[in-house]
C-alpha cells in the first residue's frame, strides 16, 4: 500500500497527546501491525446484501497514531437495492466530488485507534470487534498493545478535542498499564536534574490551568487583563508537594494516575539544596510572533526551551535565591517576549509555576526542544558576575 502522500502531508506535532513518534518509527510500527492484519477477509452487509470487507491498517493524518478499518469496495450496483439506486448514485457523486473518494469505495468504518507512543488499542466496539474478528484482541496483545474500549466511539478523522480528552481519560486510569506521566516530562526534569544536581528536592503542585472570573465563566486564557472591578483567580493551585530527587519517576507516576481531567501536574520553581532554598528561573513564553532565539540572547542563561503546545517555556540552569528570584521576575515582566500578567502572578503565589503534564483544557504534552548555553556562561563563581536578572535590567 502506497502511503507516500501521507509522509509528505502529515506533520507531527511533538506536543501531541498521542506521542511523539517519528514519521520513521511510524512506518515501522505500520509495517508490524500490516503484517498481521491487513488484507484479512470481515464479512459483513452492505444495504442488506452480504458482502466481504477488507481489513486495512492506516497511518493517522490527524497525529502519530494508526487505525484499522474495514473497507469494501467494488461496484456499488452489485450490492445496492434497485430501490435505492437513484439516491445512492447522487450521493456517490457528490462525495467523490467534494471529498475525492475513490469511484469504487463503497464504505469504510474504523475498528480501532492504534496509538504506538502508549502501546494503547483502543477498539469502538469491543464485541463488534471480536465478532468481526475472532483472535483480533489476542494478536494485538502479541504486538505489546493493551486493548481497551472508549465511552463512545470516534473515527480516524475525527480526532477531536473529545477524542483526545478520551485519550487522557484512559492514560490516568488506573486499569491501563500505560504511563500516565509521559517520558516527555521526565526528560524535562532530568535535564535540570543533569545540570543541577545539587538539587536534592523538588516541589510540585497540582493545579488547574484555568482562570474563573467572576461573573464570565471559563477563560483559556490564563493572563488575559480583565476589569479591575471583577475578581480573578488564576490557576488555582490544590496542593503542593515536596519530592525528592531521586523519587521523581515513581511518585509522579503515582500522582498521575486517578487525577482528575481538570487538573494538570507543574513544577514549581522552589526547591531544596543542601545550602537551602532556592528559585529555578522560569519563563512562559508569549503566544504569537515573538523570536524566542532573541528573547534567550537576552537571558545570557544556560537553560532548557520547552514547546509547551501554546508558545513555550524556559527552565533556566542556574540557582537563584528569593530576592533574587523577585527581582528576575520583575524585570522578566518588561519584555513582550514574556506572557503577560505572568510574572505578576508567580511573585504573588511566591514561586513559578509551568505546567508539565496534559488536562482537559490544555490537552498539549509539554516536551524539551533543545538546550541553549551561550559560549560565554561560566559557573557564578566571583562576586563580580551579574545575576539574570541584573542581565535583563542592563539590556
Amino acid at each position: 500500500m502506497d502511503d507516500s502522500h501521507w509522509e509528505y502531508n502529515v506533520q507531527l506535532d511533538p506536543t501531541s497527546l498521542a506521542g511523539n513518534c517519528s514519521k520513521e518509527e511510524i512506518k515501522r510500527e505500520l509495517a508490524r501491525v500490516r503484517k498481521v492484519f491487513d488484507g484479512l477477509p470481515v464479512q459483513g452487509y452492505f444495504d442488506g446484501t452480504p458482502a466481504t470487507y477488507a481489513l486495512r491498517v492506516k497511518p493517522s493524518h490527524a497525529g502519530p497514531y494508526l487505525y484499522m478499518e474495514i473497507e469494501l469496495r467494488g461496484d456499488w450496483k452489485r450490492y445496492v437495492r434497485p430501490e435505492h439506486q437513484k439516491g445512492y448514485s447522487r450521493w456517490k457523486r457528490e462525495g467523490e466530488k467534494k471529498y475525492h473518494i475513490d469511484s469504487d469505495l463503497l464504505m469504510t468504518r474504523t475498528l480501532v485507534n492504534l496509538f504506538p507512543h502508549h502501546k494503547l488499542a483502543i477498539v469502538n466496539n469491543s464485541d463488534g470487534f471480536e465478532k468481526d474478528l475472532p483472535r483480533g484482541s489476542a494478536e494485538l496483545v502479541k504486538l505489546g498493545y493493551q486493548v481497551i474500549s472508549p465511552r463512545r466511539e470516534y473515527d480516524e478523522q475525527g480526532w477531536t478535542t473529545e477524542a483526545q480528552t478520551e485519550l487522557l481519560l484512559h492514560l490516568r486510569s488506573p486499569e491501563t498499564l500505560c504511563k500516565a506521566f509521559d517520558a516527555r516530562a521526565t526528560q524535562i526534569l532530568q535535564s535540570i536534574q543533569e545540570r543541577l544536581p545539587e538539587i536534592e528536592t523538588f516541589t510540585f503542585a497540582t493545579y488547574s490551568p484555568w482562570r474563573v472570573i467572576k461573573g464570565t465563566g471559563w477563560q483559556r486564557d490564563n493572563y488575559k487583563t480583565r476589569s479591575e472591578k471583577k475578581e480573578e483567580h488564576v490557576n488555582p493551585v490544590k496542593s503542593l508537594e515536596e519530592i525528592p530527587a531521586t523519587w521523581i519517576p515513581q511518585v509522579l507516576e503515582q500522582r498521575c494516575k486517578n487525577l482528575p481531567l481538570n487538573h494538570a501536574l507543574g513544577l514549581t520553581s522552589k526547591v531544596q539544596t543542601s545550602s537551602g532554598v532556592y528559585h529555578l528561573p522560569m519563563i512562559d513564553f508569549a503566544a504569537g510572533n515573538h523570536d524566542v532565539k532573541f528573547a534567550l540572547e537576552k537571558l545570557h542563561m544556560p537553560g532548557i526551551v520547552v514547546n509547551s503546545g501554546n508558545a513555550g517555556h524556559f527552565y533556566g540552569f542556574h540557582l537563584l535565591e528569593e530576592d533574587e528570584w523577585r527581582k528576575f521576575m520583575e524585570e522578566i515582566k518588561q519584555h513582550d517576549w514574556v506572557c503577560r500578567n505572568w510574572p505578576a502572578l508567580q511573585r504573588e503565589q511566591g514561586y513559578s509555576l509551568l505546567r508539565l503534564t496534559p488536562c482537559r483544557y490544555r490537552l498539549s504534552q509539554p516536551c524539551g526542544t533543545r538546550k541553549v548555553s551561550p559560549p560565554w556562561t561560566r559557573e557564578r563563581t566571583t562576586s563580580e558576575e551579574k545575576s539574570p536578572a541584573e542581565i535583563l535590567a542592563a539590556a
